[in-house]
């Protein structure tokens, strides 16, 4: 098989989440053709999805090094930054790639994660809000538009955000969950407790969305029912909802 075939099989293997096999197959593209910045590229994204976080940057330089005007990878590396705590670094990785290509919505969006991590959310609003004029039907966007108007407490208009990603993505469970806190903070608890119920049913595993639920029926005095959601959140694990 030549490079290129080497290559399309692990996009191919990645797409169907057989991600050990897209790495050895993107291995093989790069013994091949050692110069193959797409390949480095996609070998660092999976990486990052085997949880190989110092892998994956080394992968994203490489990618770099051999093309500096090569967006995805600079996005991508803030991305591994990111997963690193770099945030203030990865930042600086999205604005390349946006200076690169400043239609680009997904760096865009991966910006608007950087800033929001780091309490910036005004800044973190605009990002989002040039990610959407560049693509109005981004659901992510509209989803983490809604965290970061949380956080300022600006809640109707973070329930706007939501719902307007559920519109985009019905089965989208962290837009589903980030409705519920925004109901939640505008007191409508019962609304907020349908709202994770949702995004459960979407994910059964999503711990973060138990968690809520917990709390949610706290505050509706439903307590027995309460401790049961949040002791399901703690056999799932919480995590990360953004």
């Amino acid at each position: 098989m030549t490079a290129e075939e080497w290559y399309n099989k692990g996009v191919e293997l990645g797409e169907l989440g057989k991600h050990q096999e897209a790495l050895e197959a993107f291995d093989q593209t790069i013994e091949l053709n050692p110069n193959f910045a797409w390949a480095w590229n996609s070998k660092g994204a999976i990486l990052g999805l085997l949880g190989r976080y110092y892998e994956e940057l080394e992968a994203f330089d490489k990618a770099i090094k051999l093309n500096p005007k090569f967006a995805e990878a600079w996005s991508n590396k803030g991305n591994a930054l990111v997963h690193r705590g770099r945030h203030y670094e990865a930042i600086v990785a999205f604005d390349k790639a946006i200076k690169i290509n400043p239609q680009y919505a997904e760096a865009w969006l991966n910006k608007g994660f950087a800033l929001l991590i780091l309490g910036r959310y005004e800044e973190a609003i605009k990002a989002y809000d040039k990610a959407i004029k560049l693509n109005p039907k981004f659901a992510v966007a509209w989803s983490n538009k809604g965290i970061a108007l949380g956080f300022l407490g600006r809640n109707q208009e973070a329930l706007e955000a939501c719902d307007k990603a559920i519109k985009l993505n019905p089965q989208f469970a962290e837009a589903w969950c980030n409705k519920g806190s925004a109901l939640g903070e505008l007191g409508r608890y019962q609304e907020a407790l349908e709202a994770f119920d949702k995004a459960i049913e979407i994910n059964p595993r999503y711990a973060e969305a138990w968690n809520s639920k917990g709390l949610a029926l706290g505050l509706l005095g439903r307590h027995q029912e309460s401790l049961e959601a949040l002791a399901k959140a703690t056999e799932l694990g919480l995590g990360n909802f953004l």
